[in-house]
């Protein structure tokens, strides 16, 4: 057995964190360390142990980065094929001796910013620290804590869930952490990386006036739907809506049955056999067909013109 695959999770995150922060620089690559344990450590979440280590990677990096971990060992973790409304932003890697992932992104949905831009003033911001006894960036207080309430405001039905930030906890840790210009600081961060709209209930929960858009982006209006719809519903009823003839019914097809292949994918924690996948597809059609109508409504609302959903 490995001597890796021994280790804890807390400590392959620290460690996985520490790794891929050494070869992204050897390499010129600048990669910042986001949530997981170090956004504990700074005051921004409760501590908690991660399944995966989470990085930023600057853009147009992130290829020749996982392509240079690939001689390691690491390889793309399986993915089933879904819709997106916000477009796919992140990698996930495994390898067969670690008992976490890698979650590589590049870019921050949330981030309506041009990509090089915002990366380049998360970089000017960025806390120089050590994780696993080795030297890492993380971005700053305030630029950390909009990551953690964009993660949040993006999976709509979990911010309660104890899963996820709650917004009520993470109001809590920018007074704590920013004070006493809690307020005015994060407005004017979200402001420098485009996420004034996209960040706004919890700008508003700090006691900030946001006035709504009244001339928003596509970019800005696929966010909105995303944040409030759950899962991949309203991706799916987009694809459907900007869909014509036999190509709704393989849509259909594939939200409602996809294929074993696709459906473990997404799903690892299924148990083998015939049983896992009528498992899947079970509790595929309780979650995802209650949430049909309230995704329906949000998108008629939106206004988004008929075209196909990004990703």
């Amino acid at each position: 057995m490995s001597v890796v695959s021994t280790l804890d999770n807390a400590s392959a995150v620290d460690l996985a964190s520490a790794w891929v922060s050494h070869h992204a620089r050897a390499l010129g690559i600048r990669a910042l360390v986001i949530k997981g344990p170090l956004a504990g450590r700074l005051g921004l979440r409760a501590e908690r142990v991660s399944a995966d280590a989470d990085l930023l990677i600057e853009p147009g990096r992130l290829d020749e980065l996982t392509a240079h971990l690939s001689h390691f060992g690491w390889y793309e973790r399986p993915a089933g094929r879904v819709p997106r409304i916000v477009e796919a932003h992140s990698v996930s890697m495994i390898h067969d001796d670690w008992p976490i992932d890698l979650d590589l992104h590049s870019f921050w949905p949330g981030f309506l910013g041009e990509p090089a831009a915002v990366f380049d003033s998360l970089w000017s911001d960025r806390l120089e620290l050590s994780q696993a006894n080795a030297p890492v960036a993380a971005p700053g207080i305030a630029a950390g804590i909009l990551i953690l309430v964009l993660h949040s405001l993006r999976n709509p039905l979990t911010q309660h869930s104890g899963r996820v930030d709650t917004l009520e906890s993470l109001r809590q840790a920018a007074v704590a952490t920013l004070s006493p210009s809690a307020c005015e600081t994060l407005v004017a961060r979200a402001a420098e990386l485009g996420a004034v709209q996209t960040a706004a209930p919890f700008l508003r929960l700090l006691g900030a006036e946001i006035a709504p858009d009244a001339d928003p982006s596509d970019e800005l209006t696929l966010w909105r739907v995303k944040s409030s719809t759950s899962g991949n519903v309203g991706a799916w009823l987009l694809d459907f809506r900007n869909a014509h003839g036999a190509q709704r019914v393989r849509i259909a097809q594939r939200a409602l049955l996809p294929a074993p292949s696709d459906l473990r994918a997404q799903h690892p924690e299924l148990p083998p056999g015939p049983h896992g996948v009528m498992l899947g597809w079970f509790r595929r059609w309780r979650t995802g067909l209650s949430e049909v109508p309230r995704a329906v409504t949000t998108i008629r609302r939106s206004g988004l013109p008929r075209r196909k959903a990004r990703g």
